[in-house]
């Protein structure tokens, strides 16, 4: 994680201040209690160290609001540290920035056209290198681009995959019988009940346990989270409680079912529909019960048409390039049989994946020789819009192949070099007042204090260091 270009842990702790728990801590004194408006102001007063002159410069942009403001994180990545925020990300302000700083030789931004304007125009002699983990980000994009125009093959994937592949049962087999004595499954309410019970049984076993071992009713109370008159009652009932009914056996659907079995038998299923008919026959009840007879009912009866394939509800875009690129050994059988059917269905997916494949391949082991012959092939096959992108960002794209800097990282090194693994470069939204201190005020500043002093009034030291922005989460491990 990129450090932090301030010394506030110096201030961030007591001892530094005769009596500041008294000031600003809680009402009885707690030197090791602040509140977060406190933290803040500490912060803002405290004096920025020297930096020295960054050589390899990490670009990326953070979220002043997701989705609707962002800004731009500087990073050292040679000393793993955050060095300065900008409040947008356009071209103009990252090259003023280059224009301030000209000891930056390499620059390891992501493919936004924007960023890459920046640094020709602010650092025309430092070199750019195009972040890794965006560059397989981007190849994901291009391959559920394509499969977003292919949502039939999906489809009929899908279905295919849903068949069983069971043989059918013979009903001359020796021991075979007509009727199938298979219990139906049970409902997701029963599910959970019977969960519910399960746990009130291994609570009731420990309570057993402990009072067998002299601990007092209080005590077994705190120890499961239960009242202490719950516990008194368990014990002296001799089991936890089951909540059933004596008379669960009966039911207000008893002097209509022999109707609701003719209705079903001629084939009429509709829950409701059953209900209007028996209310009009004097049924007091809700609609819910007949409906729920009526489930339990559908999921007795074997299917009426074993012929026909059940209908499976195809994955993602996403969901799909996920499988298409996963290791065949570590999916399981549905999963294995979609992507075999959909390579078989679609040509063009097939190639898709094979190009995605290769690409990952190439950007993972560094092979710098096989860009220019992988950015041929992808113009000729179904990723011409990203071999585009590609071929117009050749230079930086090339360099990330060859240099080891990349601000997302790889899990294998470029051959030849040591694997620099940098966290990315982003941090929470909203950043509190400490960093719009150095990138300047911003229209919406005011407000925005506002809000920052409210979220952080009664946070505790540890708390708010969690929820405060990347450098303040670091500041310790790095002074």
């Amino acid at each position: 994680m990129p450090g932090p270009p301030y010394r506030a842990p110096a201030l961030l702790t007591p001892r530094h201040r005769p009596g500041a728990g008294r000031q600003s801590g809680s009402a009885s004194g707690d030197p090791h209690r602040h509140a977060g408006t406190t933290l803040l102001r500490r912060i803002r007063e405290a004096p920025l160290e020297a930096l020295p002159p960054t050589r390899v410069l990490g670009v990326d942009d953070w979220a002043w609001r997701k989705g609707q403001r962002y800004g731009t994180i500087l990073c050292d990545l040679e000393r793993d540290r955050v060095i300065d925020l900008l409040p947008d990300r356009t071209a103009e302000t990252l090259a003023t920035w280059l224009k301030d700083h000209p000891s930056v030789e390499i620059v390891v931004r992501d493919r936004a056209g924007a960023y890459g304007d920046g640094a020709r125009q602010g650092a025309p002699q430092a070199i750019q290198v195009a972040d890794r983990w965006h560059l397989l980000r981007n190849s994901g994009d291009a391959l559920r681009g394509v499969l977003d125009h292919h949502h039939r093959d999906l489809d009929e994937a899908a279905r295919i995959a849903a068949v069983t592949v069971e043989p059918a049962a013979n009903d001359n087999a020796p021991g075979a019988t007509g009727e199938r004595n298979v219990e139906p499954p049970i409902t997701k309410a029963e599910r959970r009940s019977l969960d519910a019970r399960h746990r009130r049984e291994a609570r009731f076993e420990e309570a057993v346990r402990l009072r067998a071992q002299g601990m007092t009713l209080r005590g077994i109370a705190q120890a499961l989270g239960i009242g202490r008159r719950t516990v008194r009652r368990w014990l002296r009932a001799g089991h936890a409680p089951t909540w059933r009914h004596a008379d669960r056996g009966r039911s207000s659907l008893d002097p209509f079912r022999d109707y609701l079995e003719a209705r079903w038998a001629a084939g009429y299923r509709n829950g409701t529909g059953l209900w209007r008919e028996i209310r009009d026959r004097g049924f007091a009840g809700q609609s819910g019960v007949v409906r729920q007879w009526a489930a339990r009912r559908r999921r007795q009866d074997p299917p009426a048409d074993l012929t026909t394939p059940p209908k499976a509800q195809p994955p993602t875009a996403r969901k799909a390039a996920r499988l298409l690129m996963g290791e065949p050994d570590k999916l399981d059988e549905g999963d294995r049989r979609f992507v075999t059917a959909l390579l078989d269905l679609s040509p063009p997916i097939a190639q898709a994946v094979e190009l995605s494949k290769a690409f990952s391949t190439m950007i993972k082991n560094g092979l710098a020789d096989q860009l220019d012959g992988w950015i041929s092939a992808a113009e000729n096959g179904g990723f011409k819009g990203f071999a585009r992108s590609l071929r117009q960002d050749r230079d930086a794209v090339h360099a990330a192949l060859t240099l080891p800097w990349s601000t997302g990282g790889t899990d294998q090194p470029v051959e030849g070099h040591q694997a620099v693994h940098v966290r990315p470069c982003r941090i929470r939204p909203s950043a509190p007042q400490s960093a719009r201190r150095r990138i300047g005020e911003n229209p919406a500043s005011t407000s925005s204090k506002s809000c920052a002093h409210k979220r952080t009034k009664n946070r505790t030291t540890a708390h708010f260091a969690d929820q405060c922005w990347l450098p303040l989460a670091s500041m310790a491990a790095h002074n």
